[in-house]
């Protein structure tokens, strides 16, 4: 079988690096392609574009297409590797792919579901219980296999390694530490993070966002207004962005909607502590790995747990791991993905 990946978003943060990753965990077992967006002319965009593209296995063939035509890409690709099937990340991939291929498409809701994007798609797939409920409720009458997401094993960082990243935003040893990875939009709520640390007010803190996105002007100006320059940092896109795992004290992720985040999963995996609003994703992880939730629309809620964090923290060190996260192997996915695979192309491996 030959099944084509389509990702036409430039960052790579979690939906692309599940793409990404999936692509890599199927070379083996299917003959696997991706097409994804040319690399973009913004400057700040570039660094997250090619760790994305160093980030795929050799032996996944590699298609681009245009921001304005992307269509024009997916013909060239469908010409050129002629796939079986099509599996899309992304609204836009799944509109795109779902209308212009002839081929038999599904795609992964990492959102939300909406008509317009997935409602040609031959099935779907979900990543929790209530994301698959939730789409039939919309109206799709297809398919929906609900396989939830995973996370790659990654190796904590020695001591060393932790201390000079701290020191590198210039975190001392006896500081707290929050930390949030993510884009800087709307919807992951930064600046509702930024305000509720300024409000904990706890002492001898800094808070570090990785990550980049359209709101870094306006976040840098509430950090300014709020006199938090030299304790909130926007480091922007990392490489290294799962090192920090091990690095913070405390992972806050304070986001509006997240179906089913890999940071989550990551955190939890390197045995970070977690601080989750109660969103879709963040009730679902709670349900296998501890975390303290908060209710998303309550900020005082958040105020009141980063300075609980700081509480059960004083006197014992910085970044003590918990339990890690058990049960979200790429081999316990894999298996349920091929067989949606085999009946949405009608083809045998």
């Amino acid at each position: 079988m030959r099944v084509l990946l389509v990702q036409l978003a430039v960052g790579f943060n979690g939906t692309e690096r599940h793409a990404v990753e999936l692509a890599n965990a199927l070379v083996g077992r299917v003959e696997v392609a991706m097409l994804l967006r040319q690399e973009p002319s913004e400057p700040h965009r570039k660094a997250a574009w090619r760790s994305m593209r160093a980030a795929i296995a050799p032996d996944v063939r590699v298609f681009l297409a245009s921001r304005a035509v992307p269509v024009l890409g997916l013909w060239r690709a469908l010409a050129a590797f002629r796939p079986d099937l099509i599996h899309a990340h992304h609204d836009r991939s799944a509109r795109i792919a779902s209308r212009y291929s002839g081929k038999p498409t599904l795609a992964t809701i990492h959102m939300r579901y909406t008509k317009r994007d997935f409602g040609r798609c031959d099935a779907l797939v979900a990543l929790t219980a209530d994301a698959r409920a939730r789409t039939l409720a919309d109206g799709y009458a297809r398919e929906i296999a609900l396989i939830p997401n995973w996370v790659l094993p990654w190796s904590r960082p020695e001591a060393a390694r932790v201390a000079a990243l701290r020191a590198e935003f210039g975190v001392g040893p006896g500081d707290m530490l929050f930390g949030c990875i993510g884009r800087l939009e709307p919807i992951k709520r930064m600046g509702g993070l930024i305000a509720a640390f300024a409000e904990a007010a706890v002492p001898s803190a800094h808070l570090l966002v990785l990550g980049d996105g359209e709101l870094r002007g306006a976040l840098e100006a509430q950090i300014a207004e709020l006199r938090l320059r030299g304790r909130v940092h926007l480091a922007g896109f990392r490489s290294d962005a799962r090192d920090f795992y091990a690095v913070f004290d405390r992972f806050v992720l304070n986001s509006e909607h997240d179906p089913y985040p890999l940071v989550l999963l990551e955190a939890a995996e390197q045995g970070c502590r977690i601080i989750v609003t109660a969103t879709q994703g963040g009730a679902a992880i709670a349900k296998v790995h501890p975390l303290k939730l908060v209710p998303v629309d309550e900020p005082r809620a958040l105020v009141d747990a980063m300075r609980e964090a700081y509480a059960a923290r004083a006197g014992s060190g910085y970044a003590t791991p918990g339990p890690r996260l058990a049960g979200h192997d790429m081999s316990d996915r894999l298996p349920p993905l091929l067989d949606l695979y085999r009946r949405v192309a009608k083809v045998d491996l």
